[in-house]
């Protein structure tokens, strides 16, 4: 029986002591708890800002209109735009949303197999990732260590991007999604603002996702 780790979710080969993907220690009671609930929510979360678009960035500040857009321009690591709203709030959650009766009907629909991520800056401009898995793991292909990412970008950066790079999880009945940091010194990034190890951050629909030298837009299907 395959150890899920407590921590990222990660299946594990039986007799394995720590997980492969983010190193916490294994045991079969631990195991067996994470099975308690097949969409937990995380702890940690937080949300963040929201991507500011080119037309809405020259309607707030006129003077740059006219001038060269170096959007496409690719850089290693951004630096964090400040952001207008302040420090960014967390959000604890204690269990899954649960709906009944009217509220049913306002409920916010599965994200399962309904979203995709789709490469704005890479090797392969326009190639899409659909998130269809519960958990799935955005990395690279290393062969001689039997790794094969969920969502390999070894052909987007065989450079930046860590064999184990993220990990996003659906929760809350697949009705929301994070990403988590999960290995290498290289960040990943949500709307440039960089995701730091250990905690979990929510993804919403248009949200730009970096991954090494990739950057991947959140869309529906």
């Amino acid at each position: 029986m395959a150890l899920r780790c407590v921590k990222c979710g990660f299946e594990n080969q039986p007799g394995t002591a720590r997980c492969e993907l983010c190193g916490q220690e294994l045991s079969p009671a631990l195991a067996a708890k994470a099975d308690d609930h097949p969409h937990r929510v995380p702890t940690g979360l937080k949300r963040v800002p929201a991507p500011i678009h080119r037309d809405q960035a020259l309607s707030q500040n006129p003077t740059q209109t006219g001038a060269a857009d170096r959007s496409s321009t690719p850089v290693p690591f951004p630096v964090p735009d400040p952001s207008p709203e302040g420090p960014t709030p967390k959000i604890s959650a204690s269990g899954p949303t649960t709906y009944t009766g009217a509220q049913q009907a306002t409920a916010p629909p599965p994200l399962l197999g309904k979203i995709k991520l789709v490469v704005e800056q890479g090797m392969i401009i326009g190639e899409q990732y659909l998130l269809s898995e519960p958990r799935m793991v955005i990395g690279r292909s290393d062969p001689s260590s039997s790794i094969y990412p969920d969502i390999d970008l070894t052909g987007q950066d065989n450079e930046y991007v860590h064999r184990r790079h993220a990990l996003l999880q659906f929760y809350d009945l697949d009705t929301r999604l994070s990403v988590e940091h999960v290995g290498g010194t290289n960040p990943t990034l949500v709307n440039n603002q960089p995701v730091e190890a250990g905690e979990l951050v929510e993804l919403k629909i248009g949200d730009r996702l970096r991954i090494g030298r990739v950057v991947m837009r959140l869309t529906s299907i």
